[in-house]
């Protein structure tokens, strides 16, 4: 699938940084919501800790081409997942280190007024959002943290 853009003239490949603060907007209840540490437990990984990364090394999703899509007021953008984790718009090329520098992105070519949002409940891994996913890793691998 790819984006019907029309007039929009394709950008030439480039990196583009999270902003980090992409994910502040749209955070909605306790799904959304960081989960803090306590003292003395490091080994406790916050929501904004896992990255497209950790959840590529422990095999929740896998690299591929398309397998990332973003719906967004009847537009639709196409990306692949690199094995380093970062996204890669088929598009432009342009490449992307996070799902909300992607998300925002790719909003903002539909609705330049658009200042941020969360990528992680935007982006679609083979149809199923990414949130869906962090919540899976926190499942396996932290099933003790206090949702």
């Amino acid at each position: 699938m790819s984006a019907d853009m029309g007039s929009e003239r394709p950008c030439s490949p480039q990196v583009v940084e999270d902003g980090g603060e992409e994910d502040e907007e749209e955070l909605s209840g306790g799904e959304e919501a960081d989960l803090r540490s306590s003292m003395g437990r490091g080994s406790l990984l916050t929501r904004r800790g896992i990255t497209l990364r950790v959840l590529l090394k422990d095999g929740l999703v896998e690299p591929g081409e398309g397998v990332l899509t973003i719906h967004y007021l009847g537009k639709n953008f196409s990306g692949d997942l690199l094995t380093d984790g970062k996204i890669r718009w088929v598009e432009t090329g342009q490449t992307f280190n996070s799902p909300s520098a992607w998300a925002t992105h790719c909003k903002r070519l539909v609705n330049p007024a658009k200042k941020s949002g969360c990528g992680w409940a935007s982006v679609r891994y083979r149809g199923q959002k990414l949130v869906q996913y962090k919540t899976t890793w926190l499942h396996k691998y932290q099933p003790s943290a206090d949702m």
